[in-house]
């Protein structure tokens, strides 16, 4: 079943929109309106955000993704530092979402046992 996938790019720069518009480009149809990344897709949001993670990979210090909660289909890019102003802490080494920074903190720690 074919779906729309939004990638909203609203919070970065073009810089980085730019460069997540020509790497989504190698594998998907896109279409982009302003500040959102339109996808039609049979793909699972699951395996697009994979691929988003994977694309930002060299810039996961500085940006993070994130799903919006009001709208399933629904991807953000925000920069790292905005997201923890709305009680969302996120691992910088694999974009996992927690409540606090001691949650993250436990779950960072993790990453350097792998």
């Amino acid at each position: 079943m074919i779906m729309q996938i939004e990638i909203d790019t609203s919070k970065v720069g073009n810089s980085i929109k730019n460069y997540i518009l020509h790497n989504m480009k190698m594998n998907y149809d896109i279409h982009e309106s302003n500040d959102v990344i339109t996808i039609m897709t049979n793909v699972p949001i699951g395996d697009i955000k994979i691929k988003l993670v994977e694309i930002l990979s060299p810039h996961l210090d500085e940006y993070i993704v994130v799903e919006n909660y009001d709208n399933k289909n629904q991807l953000i890019v925000l920069k790292n530092g905005d997201i923890e102003q709305l009680g969302i802490y996120a691992c910088i080494h694999c974009g996992m979402m927690f409540k606090s920074d001691e949650e993250r903190n436990q779950h960072s720690s993790i990453h350097y046992f792998m």
